[in-house]
């Protein structure tokens, strides 16, 4: 038997949690990038790439997805719409495609310190209409799957290509969110810079 409440998936990763400052700060500690690079997760990426530095890039992951994470924050607004949800009866799904442990490097448990974080950050307490904890899954079928599974409304990601999956539930509404501005000429759903206006659309 489905829910009675509506449902909506989230992602984690550069949905839910914005990495830029955690990537900036320990690229820096590390001596990988100089102090004008910006502080941006993509120009941490983009400067280490251009120096040849693969391997470093995905170590670096690593640590900012593991005990590097506290240094990560909230997107502004994104704990507001939590909240709305919970407060209008709506389930509020954390769907994350994120491996258990790191690629490189100490084998950091990274699902094991987005929990944390996410307790830390007051996200999941703020969902007392969702069963409580993240959903980690291991491939994108997978999440899409859960998706399917949880009866979900809505989608919001990050990644244009989950929508463009052959496997993505097209009963299921997709937003896609670019706060970075990356994806201007996406037309095939909705798009949102930030999480005041996906609160807006939800809760008018």
């Amino acid at each position: 038997m489905k829910p009675s409440a509506p449902a909506v998936g989230v992602d984690l990763d550069n949905t839910i949690i914005c990495y830029d400052l955690a990537f900036h700060r320990a690229a820096l500690d590390r001596g990988l990038i100089g102090p004008a690079t910006p502080p941006l997760k993509t120009a941490v990426k983009n400067a280490l790439l251009a120096s040849g530095g693969n391997q470093q890039w995905t170590e670096l992951q690593g640590h900012v997805y593991g005990p590097g994470l506290e240094a990560a924050t909230p997107y502004p607004g994104v704990l507001d719409f939590f909240s709305a949800c919970a407060a209008r009866g709506i389930r509020a799904h954390i769907i994350s495609h994120k491996t258990q442990f790191a690629a490189a490097g100490p084998k950091y448990d990274l699902r094991e310190a987005a929990t944390a974080w996410l307790k830390a950050s007051g996200i999941l307490d703020s969902r007392p209409h969702c069963d409580g904890h993240v959903i980690f899954t291991s491939t994108r079928a997978e999440k899409l799957e859960t998706v399917r599974r949880l009866d979900c409304a809505t989608l919001i990601d990050d990644l244009p290509e989950v929508f463009h999956d052959h496997s993505y539930p097209r009963c299921t509404d997709f937003i896609l969110f670019d706060p970075a501005d990356s994806h201007p000429d996406w037309t095939a759903t909705r798009r949102a810079k930030g999480w005041a206006e996906i609160t807006a659309h939800f809760f008018p």
